[in-house]
């Protein structure tokens, strides 16, 4: 008996091109290194953004398989009256995505790739680590004399050179890029991703 799910959690056969942008690659990076979290928590990290477009930027990255929507939360929203919230997951094309222009390391969530089927404990999990570092950023960052360093900027000034993980694309030169167009010429990520080791600091 197969399962019929919501549009939300249906991707389209025909999906809207579209251009990736700095602000797409951000977001795209910024899903990526979280395994699961809120559309919500997302958003509140680009409060720049008014809701439509950034709504709009979450169906392209979803319909066109960069990021996934758990079908495992459909359950959540046949058993809860009411509006829930939606959560978000990297997708392999995202995953290239973020390591074409970033240095630091992220992997595709594992879970059941047939019926993108989490566990309850997997989510609430990753929910709660998530929400538990975004609240520490945040909070770090309205401290006067405090400084906060992410791992992505650990990743930035001690990781990357010419030989070692270098990325495809450089974020502060951006080009022009559509979806299409990168899904169809991604670049080759595995000497870089080889090549990854972990952070040390010399003193």
């Amino acid at each position: 008996m197969s399962t019929t799910y919501a549009k939300r959690y249906t991707r389209l056969n025909k999906p809207r091109n579209f251009e990736i942008t700095k602000r797409v690659a951000l977001i795209n990076s910024e899903i990526c290194r979280r395994p699961l979290i809120r559309k919500d928590q997302l958003h509140d990290l680009f409060l720049e953004i008014s809701p439509r477009p950034f709504d709009q930027i979450i169906s392209n990255l979803f319909h066109n398989g960069f990021i996934a929507r758990p079908h495992q939360q459909q359950e959540l929203h046949q058993r809860v009256p009411g509006s829930q919230p939606m959560y978000l997951t990297p997708d392999r094309r995202g995953v290239q995505l973020h390591n074409a222009f970033f240095a630091d390391p992220v992997t595709t969530p594992k879970y059941n790739q047939e019926n993108d089927h989490m566990t309850w404990g997997y989510m609430r999990h990753q929910h709660t680590t998530t929400s538990t570092l975004i609240s520490y950023q945040s909070s770090a960052l309205t401290e006067p004399n405090v400084s906060f360093c992410a791992e992505p900027e650990l990743w930035a000034h001690y990781a990357p050179d010419a030989k070692l993980n270098k990325p495809a694309f450089d974020i502060d030169e951006f080009p022009t890029l559509m979806a299409r167009d990168f899904i169809a010429n991604t670049p080759d990520q595995s000497s870089s991703q080889a090549a990854k080791t972990p952070l040390s600091v010399v003193i």
